[in-house]
């Protein structure tokens, strides 16, 4: 049986080079981002599966991907843990206490790539920013985090 994805390089005059094969999506873009640190250009993986091609061109591919993240937090010493786990990933992490300063913050400062909404306070309290952020940002990725007694998704989440 074949493995289930074929890594290609897309030479200048538009050939395709084999490189290697990965036993999944994961790999395979791992092995694609490792890649084109080391020699850029266009990437191909085929699916054996489903003969979906999927390209990776620098344009499109970050090799090292760093978000600026907006974290509102309600116990202050959970969000200085993950606002630390954050920044030592390298994103760039403004971390805030409470609904009023995430709005605050946001209506100064709309580049956020993604918010991060703390577990500690109340699930009203919690959706009622989310729907805020919706409202006002539609864009705007939200990671609104769950308490571990919490098991179910809120309605507010989409995705896509």
């Amino acid at each position: 049986m074949l493995p289930p994805f074929d890594i290609f390089k897309s030479e200048p005059e538009g050939a395709l080079q084999w490189v290697e094969t990965a036993q999944s999506l994961i790999k395979a873009r791992q092995s694609v981002k490792t890649r084109m640190a080391q020699s850029p250009g266009k990437y191909i993986v085929l699916s054996h599966l489903t003969g979906n091609r999927i390209v990776f061109k620098e344009d499109n591919v970050s090799v090292s991907h760093k978000r600026k993240v907006l974290q509102i937090g309600y116990d202050e010493e959970l969000m200085w843990n993950r606002d630390a786990l954050l920044t030592s990933r390298g994103h760039k992490v403004i971390s805030v206490i409470g609904n009023d300063a995430g709005k605050a913050e946001l209506e100064q400062h709309a580049d956020f790539e993604v918010v991060v909404i703390g577990h500690a306070a109340q699930k009203d309290v919690r959706n009622e920013m989310s729907s805020w952020i919706k409202q006002k940002y539609p864009e705007m990725m939200i990671l609104a985090l769950n308490p571990p007694s919490q098991r179910e998704l809120p309605r507010t989440l989409t995705f896509y």
